[in-house]
């Protein structure tokens, strides 16, 4: 039988407390951003060729990330699969990726991606504090 692999990160915004929770189980990653730069605040786990993510068997607690810290303005938070992380060092498109990223250029994020022969799916979310919205992108 095939043993299945999941991911799940997100980020809570609390308005009220001025606070995120950040939440990470699997091989996605939440990136920071603040003064034009992204930060890796919650790495992937790797958990080896051909082996799928922990989080579908009863040892995933142990793999789970959980950060908060205080919200302030300005600041967004880029969540994104393993796929769409793979691509942002030593690939061909990586510094045009990382670029339209600190833009905010998420269909040119998305023309970048296709033009890529991609063995896994590559999506990445970004929420940002204000104004609190949402952009979400999917590129198969």
């Amino acid at each position: 039988m095939d043993q299945f692999g999941s991911t799940l990160a997100f980020c809570f915004i609390d308005k009220m407390l001025h606070r995120v929770l950040m939440f990470n189980l699997g091989d996605g990653a939440i990136f920071l951003k603040k003064d034009h730069q992204y930060s890796l605040i919650s790495p992937p786990r790797n958990f080896g060729v051909n082996v799928s993510c922990l989080t579908t068997t009863e040892e995933a607690y142990k793999y789970t990330q959980v950060k908060i810290i205080s919200a302030w303005v300005d600041v967004s938070f880029f969540i994104c699969s393993d796929g769409f992380h793979h691509l942002l060092k030593g690939h061909k498109y990586s510094e045009a990726i990382q670029n339209a990223m600190l833009q905010n250029d998420y269909p040119l994020i998305c023309k970048l991606i296709d033009r890529i022969e991609i063995e896994d799916d590559c999506s990445f979310i970004l929420n940002t504090l204000e104004p609190i919205s949402t952009l979400e992108a999917t590129c198969e």
